[in-house]
């Protein structure tokens, strides 16, 4: 994987000269950042007072958190399909994180989700990225894909899920957006 800066010295040829480019960006953004402390869980009250803080720091122009808090009840999450894992692996591995698993696979009946959990729920908006693309929700420390939903045409999207929250255990842990990003406005030189 390259850096910023690497990429910034990068020089393109061969493209037609003064003309428009789109540039296709594969990866992941932060959205929220949290940190669970060694008595190895966060409570229902905590972590509605620690989100909105953190959100407000991680927030940018093409993806926020635009509602978040604890339920009892959650989304029942669908299954990926064979596509949508295979595009989640690739991304992934682009992004620099581990092949993700899908909450489904950790939540495996409505049984299973309603006794006695409490779940974080988060909803997501995105902007700006590759129309008809697969844009996917993952919470990492240990990458759970939440949701996944194709981009519509004008390139937004709008993410909703729950996590349960025994496994928001102790260390670090993000709310990321992982997905391609369609950039307009960049154009050759006169040299192309």
């Amino acid at each position: 994987m390259r850096r910023l800066r690497e990429l910034m010295r990068e020089r393109f040829n061969g493209f037609a000269p003064s003309t428009g480019l789109r540039v296709k960006v594969r990866g992941a953004r932060s959205i929220a950042r949290f940190i669970v402390t060694s008595q190895g869980f966060i409570d229902g009250q905590t972590l509605p007072r620690v989100m909105p803080r953190t959100t407000a720091t991680q927030r940018g122009t093409f993806a926020e958190i635009v509602n978040q808090g604890v339920v009892d009840a959650p989304i029942m999450p669908r299954p990926f399909s064979v596509s949508e894992k295979q595009a989640a692996d690739e991304l992934f591995a682009d992004s620099g994180l581990e092949s993700p698993r899908h909450l489904s696979d950790v939540v495996t009946s409505e049984v299973d989700a309603t006794a006695g959990q409490r779940w974080l729920k988060v909803d997501v908006q995105v902007a700006t990225y590759l129309p008809g693309s697969t844009v996917f929700l993952a919470v990492t420390s240990d990458p759970i894909v939440l949701d996944a939903v194709t981009v519509g045409r004008d390139g937004t999207a709008t993410l909703s899920s729950t996590v349960p929250m025994h496994l928001l255990s102790f260390g670090e842990h993000r709310i990321r957006v992982v997905g391609i990003r369609d950039l307009e406005g960049a154009s050759t030189d006169g040299d192309g």
